[in-house]
């Protein structure tokens, strides 16, 4: 997918990139991205930038989005949000 993993080792994240279930941690957030107008090809670059997505609970994730849509954000809009968002999740 392109995910810098050492940039996850650079910051002492890799305890919890090897706890990481590929059905249960990995994919739902693969989905929530592309689901939200992240192309694939962008998922590397979010995750190597965002390893903090793996420790947000999806449930939550979900709440911001809808936060966003209520707030009147376009589709176009919150995909931006995602993608450009260097910001710890």
């Amino acid at each position: 997918m392109g995910t810098k993993i050492s940039k996850w080792e650079e910051n002492d994240y890799m305890d919890m990139a090897l706890g990481l279930d590929f059905d249960n941690d990995i994919a739902p957030r693969i989905h929530f991205l592309v689901d939200h107008g992240i192309p694939p090809h962008h998922l590397g670059h979010i995750f190597t930038e965002n390893p903090e997505l793996f420790n947000q609970d999806m449930d939550d994730l979900h709440v911001r989005i809808n936060y966003l849509v209520h707030k009147k954000f376009s589709k176009d809009q919150i995909s931006q949000i995602l993608h450009l968002s260097d910001s710890k999740w």
